[in-house]
């Protein structure tokens, strides 16, 4: 059973939300892979989500490198100061894009 959604809303705002944790992250980057394929930019928000931990860290740098690999632009938007703080202790926030 999926606790986490991650779809398109328009040509480049992608949104994931629910649960990302240990169990689900495989998964969610497995899904991430085949939707962002046929794409040029994803925008993803990130403002959704119900709970995470420390997996989300491998999930985001997962898709930077599939973007960076195949010449999409990756950027993320995340309301929640407790995913940035983390980004942040995992000196990991700086490598990436943002928008709002």
């Amino acid at each position: 059973m999926k606790k986490y959604s991650l779809y398109k809303d328009s040509l480049t705002q992608y949104h994931l939300s629910g649960v990302v944790n240990f169990f689900s992250a495989a998964d969610i980057v497995s899904s991430g892979y085949q939707l962002f394929t046929c794409t040029q930019q994803v925008d993803l928000s990130l403002r959704n989500i119900d709970g995470f931990d420390s997996s989300i860290v491998s999930v985001l740098l997962s898709w930077q490198r599939f973007c960076n690999k195949n010449n999409i632009k990756f950027a993320i938007s995340c309301a929640d100061d407790k995913l940035a703080k983390l980004l942040q202790s995992y000196h990991v926030k700086d490598l990436f894009d943002y928008f709002d």
